[in-house]
């Protein structure tokens, strides 16, 4: 970490524009100028943020994140009970009386753990976002510093760069939020070249910052309210060579990369991502299985779901209970639920992981259900289908109940209740309309 002087608060509007690709952004300030030549924004992937959530609860880190905000101390123990994997904990001594944590891995397996449930959220993208903004000559980039910031309180802006500022263009850092507290004030100040003006941004879920060495920047100044904190990601990207490799050296903070020459430069030497002189982009990321993140039988209830509905057949009784089974968890995760939870409702909240939820919600899958007098709407549609079906078929509505007793039961039923339209609900009047042009009288 490479520190810069203390510089004065000074308000002033952030605006982005938009860079090579659509969804990384350089920062700008009120002039219309960028803040620094080399900080941005970016969307990342969908998955990228639960997935990393749902990582840090499966391994035990949530509870160590708790642990150090409710009891704060100086230095931990690499032995961390409540981890199945070993991390470097340290809480970060300026500025002083702040409640700030870097939490990392300590060797080579936690390190390779937590590089493929990055990459299972959308790695490859990132990386291939981040090379739209880095110079022609850099045609290699490796992911070699990995932490977990944590932060609760902060009593005063310490600027600096995470790196040496000689390796501009060679080092960036890739920043992103996976818990962030709602209401906050700003999070971060970024330092503007020339002027010494800071301008004030706040993180948003679904996005990360990216920043080299000529970017200065510091957490801003806050306190949460009792046992709140954020939860950031730190990615350090770099163009490791033998000329520059020192120098990167100087500045790991963390127990793990080893600092040693040799390891980094072997590292580097199968690149996270490289592009050819001839413009081949090629990534070297771990291989991962959606069944490792998702679980085998629910990814295989949501393929037969997204089948189903491509083929617009009925959902068959098992897929129905398994779409009931996901609203029903999704609305008692979401706060629609009694005041007190039983054994078997916190069972059903755990099946809706967060990286489960961004998953369905990309699926377009419909959470909600509308009802009208009571009757299950989803059913309605269901069985509209089924008359869709019939009368493609037959070229009827007329059905015999010595045919299909459910359907000519339903359609009975829909003449009967929806013949008087001064008696319909708005949802009742959307149901006749669609029974007519499917060709359903009503006299």
């Amino acid at each position: 970490m490479y520190f810069g002087r203390a510089t004065t608060l000074v308000d002033a509007s952030v605006k982005a524009t938009p860079l090579v690709d659509a969804s990384v952004k350089a920062l700008l300030g009120e002039s219309g100028s960028p803040i620094t030549p080399d900080s941005y924004t970016m969307r990342l992937p969908s998955g990228q943020m639960p997935i990393m959530f749902d990582y840090i609860q499966n391994v035990g880190l949530l509870q160590l994140f708790q642990d150090c905000v409710s009891n704060p101390r100086r230095s931990f123990s690499n032995s961390i009970t409540q981890c199945r994997h070993k991390w470097d904990v340290r809480r970060s001594a300026l500025p002083p009386n702040s409640i700030i944590y870097w939490i990392s891995p300590s060797n080579e397996a936690t390190n390779s753990n937590m590089l493929y449930y990055l990459t299972a959220g959308g790695l490859r993208q990132v990386l291939q976002q981040v090379s739209t903004v880095i110079g022609n000559n850099i045609n290699h980039l490796t992911v070699f510093q990995m932490t977990f910031i944590i932060v609760h309180s902060c009593e005063d802006l310490h600027f600096h760069t995470d790196f040496h500022p000689r390796l501009s263009g060679q080092v960036y850092t890739l920043l992103f939020p996976i818990q962030i507290v709602e209401s906050s004030p700003p999070e971060v100040v970024i330092q503007e070249r020339g002027s010494g003006n800071v301008h004030s941004f706040q993180y948003e879920k679904g996005h990360a910052f990216i920043w080299g060495t000529n970017t200065m920047h510091a957490t801003a100044t806050l306190n949460y309210p009792s046992g709140l904190f954020r939860i950031c990601v730190s990615v350090s990207l770099g163009y490791i060579t033998p000329s520059n490799v020192q120098l990167i050296i100087r500045d790991i903070s963390q127990q793990y990369p080893p600092k040693r020459e040799k390891f980094l430069l072997e590292l580097a030497s199968n690149a996270h991502w490289s592009r050819t002189n001839s413009g081949t982009v090629g990534y070297n990321l771990p291989e991962t299985d959606n069944s490792v993140i998702y679980g085998k039988e629910w990814l295989e209830k949501l393929n037969e779901f997204l089948e189903v509905g491509r083929s617009r057949m009925s959902y068959p009784p098992k897929l129905q209970r398994w779409i009931s089974q996901q609203r029903y968890a999704y609305n008692l995760k979401h706060g629609s639920t009694p005041k007190h939870l039983n054994t078997a409702m916190m069972k059903a909240i755990k099946t809706m992981t967060d990286s489960r939820e961004q998953k369905l919600k990309d699926s377009n899958f419909s959470f909600y259900l509308a009802r009208d007098e009571g009757r299950n709407q989803e059913r309605w549609e269901m069985m509209f289908q089924k008359a869709q079906e019939h009368k493609e078929q037959h070229g009827t509505l007329s059905v015999s109940p010595y045919v299909d007793q459910q359907l000519s039961s339903w359609l009975f039923h829909q003449r009967k209740h929806l013949r008087d339209d001064a008696k319909l609900s708005s949802t009742g009047k959307l149901r006749k309309q669609k029974l007519l042009e499917l060709g359903v009288n009503f006299k």
